[in-house]
């Protein structure tokens, strides 16, 4: 091939070219931290990355193109449906049939803890998502939402044998102390004539 007068001329041509392209700008692995919406959208579309949200964060789109090799490698697995749901929905997990009881065999189930899920656009991004990175062979039985909540839960006890007696519990009904929270008093008495308040 060195001999070949047009092969010569090829390569001189590709490397005259080469000189002139300012290699920096093609980067882009090194960059994903510094691109666009429309920037991701880009490279998500060439790196057929079918499973991307174009409606996502910044901080999610980054993240489905940096495991989208990953992804690709296990599609079909538990694997791949796990990280894929987690990076869209904020967590997931897939639950083979002999997981739960009643499950029959070829079908799973799914559980989240976001609530978008519930509404049409969300379910119906979730379904075509879950189409694409699960096993063919495979039917969704149910979508579990597990929604969780902090409370604070105050009690408080009173137990005596006394004959005459007067007992105030004072609360400072604060905005911290009336927020979500479960309240439950209980007294326990041998007396005829007593006072309790709580709260006051």
């Amino acid at each position: 091939m060195r001999d070949d007068e047009c092969v010569k001329a090829i390569a001189e041509g590709i490397n005259d070219i080469c000189t002139h392209i300012n290699t920096a700008r093609l980067r882009t692995w090194d960059k994903l931290d510094t691109m666009t919406h429309e920037e991701l959208d880009e490279l998500a579309w060439e790196l057929n990355v079918l499973w991307y949200n174009t409606a996502g964060t910044l901080e999610q789109k980054r993240e489905q193109i940096r495991t989208s090799d990953d992804v690709w490698r296990t599609l079909g697995t538990r694997y791949a449906v796990e990280m894929v749901i987690t990076q869209l929905f904020g967590s997931g997990t897939l639950e083979e049939f002999w997981e739960y009881e009643g499950g029959k065999p070829h079908y799973f189930r799914v559980r989240l803890s976001d609530p978008s899920v519930l509404t049409p656009a969300g379910e119906t991004e979730f379904r075509r998502v879950l189409e694409i990175v699960k096993r063919k062979s495979q039917l969704l039985d149910e979508i579990r939402l597990e929604l969780k909540t902090q409370f604070n839960a105050f009690i408080g006890s009173v137990i005596h044998d006394v004959g005459h007696e007067t007992h105030t519990i004072t609360v400072k009904l604060d905005n911290t102390f009336i927020g979500p929270n479960i309240y439950g008093g209980m007294a326990v008495m041998d007396s005829t004539i007593e006072r309790h308040t709580w709260p006051s």
